[in-house]
């Protein structure tokens, strides 16, 4: 007995500290995640704790929709917002969305277009600082190729965009240690420089995308700008 209550008495006091140095957004049944940081979205979806997407501390990007539903006797309607792109800075903490909510349909035809929207902690209900944006697009909207819409977004530098290269990450110390000694390795990153040259050439490629959108003298313009550079 004494050992059961010494066992649960270490699970009480160390719980707090084995929490994951991430953060954790609830994500709602009618939000749709459709990019993170300019990849595939890799949201979790429990059928006890619903959807939660996990990213690491500090600066993240995400692109999403809000799409209510409403119901009216046997009928269902959803509503879609258009896609935003918000950046934020967060660390260690769990986030819920704190979204509008409307009455009926049309309300939300005449409102969710523009509408404002926020992240808050999910213990405290503190509002944390968000930068937001809207991709909007006229026409049909199926088939839109979201990650390559998040990419020009912050190559043209927009409200809500982050840097299109990844940070040069530091080697990661390891210690381990017993009674005799203690051992001190480096590691070294072995993504960083594969990452790095994803990007790149990511980058490389936004700009044919904006080079064949380019008319002919804003051609001759970049052109004479690179030999420039040179």
């Amino acid at each position: 007995m004494k050992k059961a209550t010494m066992f649960l008495f270490g699970v009480v006091l160390t719980s707090p500290f084995t929490a994951a140095a991430n953060v954790v957004i609830n994500v709602p049944e009618d939000v749709s995640i459709l990019v993170v940081n300019m990849n595939k979205p890799n949201v979790e979806n429990s059928l006890f704790s619903g959807k939660k997407l996990t990213l690491p501390n500090g600066e993240n990007q995400i692109l999403f929709k809000y799409i209510p539903t409403f119901e009216s006797g046997d009928e269902i309607r959803n509503v879609s917002s258009e896609a935003v792109v918000t950046k934020f800075n967060a660390a260690d903490t769990t986030l819920d969305f704190k979204l509008p909510e409307y009455r009926s349909v049309r309300i939300a035809q005449e409102n969710i277009r523009e509408m404002e929207w926020g992240f808050v902690e999910a213990n405290t209900q503190h509002s944390i600082p968000v930068k937001y944006d809207f991709l909007t697009k006229d026409g049909v909207q199926y088939g839109r190729d979201y990650i390559t819409e998040a990419r020009e977004y912050n190559f043209a530098r927009g409200a809500a965009a982050i840097t299109l290269l990844a940070k040069t990450k530091s080697p990661v110390v390891a210690v381990t240690s017993n009674k005799e000694h203690s051992t001190y390795k480096i590691h070294s990153n072995a993504k960083t420089v594969a990452q790095t040259s994803e990007l790149m050439s990511n980058n490389v490629e936004q700009l044919k995308v904006w080079y064949s959108r380019s008319s002919e003298q804003e051609r001759k313009a970049f052109r004479k700008w690179i030999v420039d550079q040179e």
